[in-house]
């Protein structure tokens, strides 16, 4: 196994704030969705909410492909940016489907969705894992930023 240089503090904080934001916005985009798709009764609603996330999911896929992890999470940002990938994917299936009543492509991307935030919560849980084992090592276990890094999800939305 590989060993990867420790990422200083500075670098651990770099890349949480370039990354925290992008697993978040894209958690509240599938709560969103779930949403909208149960209130919305039209399918040109709900396809023009899908075209907006797949807009929305790409562009962040495309800030983070920018991003240079630090090495130890390397593979995990891969995994991060294919689950934005597939998230984009989904939307546009959803898109497409609601649009053209096409049962099928409303299931496809569903099912796609839903795999993508597994994905993109089991990437966002192995950096942050990833992060705190280095830190903790560095530290003797003291406590640090890059434990605030990404959340499994974040809280239920305050009720309206």
């Amino acid at each position: 196994m590989e060993r990867h240089p420790t990422p200083s503090d500075e670098e651990r904080a770099a890349y949480d704030h370039e990354v925290r934001p992008v697993i978040e916005r894209t958690e509240l985009l599938y709560q969103e969705w779930i949403e909208h798709a149960a209130a919305l009764d039209g399918a040109d609603r709900l396809g023009n909410l899908a075209a907006i996330h797949r807009w929305q999911t790409a562009t962040m896929r495309q800030a983070l492909e920018r991003v240079t992890p630090p090495a130890v999470v390397a593979h995990h940002h891969a995994d991060l940016i294919g689950a934005l990938a597939m998230a984009a994917r989904a939307a546009q299936l959803l898109s497409g489907g609601s649009r053209f009543h096409n049962a099928s492509a409303v299931c496809d991307g569903q099912t796609l969705l839903e795999s993508s935030r597994e994905r993109r919560r089991a990437a966002a849980a192995a950096i942050r894992r990833a992060l705190d084992r280095r830190a903790d090592r560095d530290r003797g276990d003291a406590p640090n930023e890059a434990t605030e890094l990404v959340a499994p999800g974040p809280a239920a939305p305050p009720e309206s």
